[in-house]
């Protein structure tokens, strides 16, 4: 549920669309920093913004919980 609060049913397909056309001519792994500097949520110098940091949590922190969650029922 964590997951789709934070990027929607489609898993982010969308925001990943949209980032892509606001980027055109970004490199991929740089067009989600460029987004946020241009929405005023970058970070300084060579750190993410809360925006990059906030939308990593899927694979940081809910993914991994949930991996875990799934292993103690299987395990039981």
């Amino acid at each position: 549920m964590a997951s789709t609060a934070l990027l929607g049913r489609d898993g982010g397909a969308r925001l990943d669309a949209d980032v892509a056309i606001a980027g055109i001519g970004i490199s991929p792994p740089l067009r989600l920093r460029h987004a946020a500097r241009m929405m005023g949520a970058g970070g300084h110098a060579h750190q993410p913004g809360w925006l990059e940091v906030v939308l990593s949590w899927p694979q940081r922190i809910i993914r991994p919980a949930a991996d875990l969650d799934a292993r103690r029922t299987a395990t039981g």
